[in-house]
C-alpha cells in the first residue's frame, strides 16, 4: 500500500513538472515576412520574452507573441523608428495573464497588446512602448 502512495506522489510530481515547465513558454505566430527575416523577429520575441516583457510586468504570465507583416505594420514600425530615434523597430502583439498578487483579484488576460521593440546598430533591442490604443 505504501509503495503505491509512493508511486501515485511521484507520477503526480512528474506531471507537476512537466506542466510547469510548458507553460513557461509563450506560442508564437511569425507570418508574411518580406521585410524582417524569422530569425529577426524570432530574435526581437526571445529578447521580450526573457528580458522586457519579465522586466515591465514582473506579476504576468506571456502567453502569446504574434508579428504578421503587413503595409500598415511596416507603415507604424517606420513611424515609432522615426518617433524614437531608432533605426529598427519590430511592432507586434502580445497576450498575457495578469497575476494580482494578494488582491484576491482572478487574473486578467490581455489580448492584442500593442507591444513595441526597437533598436540601433550595435545595441541590445528595447521596449519602445505598448499599451492598448497606441
Amino acid at each position: 500500500m505504501k509503495k503505491i502512495g509512493i508511486l501515485i506522489i511521484g507520477v503526480a510530481t512528474m506531471f507537476l513538472i512537466i506542466f510547469l515547465i510548458q507553460g513557461k513558454d509563450a506560442t508564437r505566430e511569425i507570418s508574411q515576412l518580406n521585410m524582417h527575416s524569422e530569425e529577426e523577429i524570432q530574435e526581437c520575441m526571445d529578447i521580450t520574452e526573457n528580458v522586457l516583457f519579465p522586466d515591465r510586468f514582473p506579476s504576468a504570465d506571456l502567453k502569446k507573441m504574434k508579428y504578421i507583416e503587413t503595409e500598415d505594420t511596416l507603415d507604424l514600425e517606420k513611424h515609432w523608428a522615426k518617433k524614437s530615434n531608432y533605426e529598427k523597430t519590430i511592432y507586434m502583439t502580445i497576450d498575457y495573464t495578469m497575476k494580482w498578487e494578494g488582491s484576491g483579484i482572478l487574473p486578467e488576460k490581455f489580448s492584442q497588446y500593442t507591444w513595441i521593440i526597437g533598436k540601433n546598430s550595435n545595441q541590445e533591442w528595447k521596449l519602445i512602448d505598448c499599451g492598448y490604443g497606441i
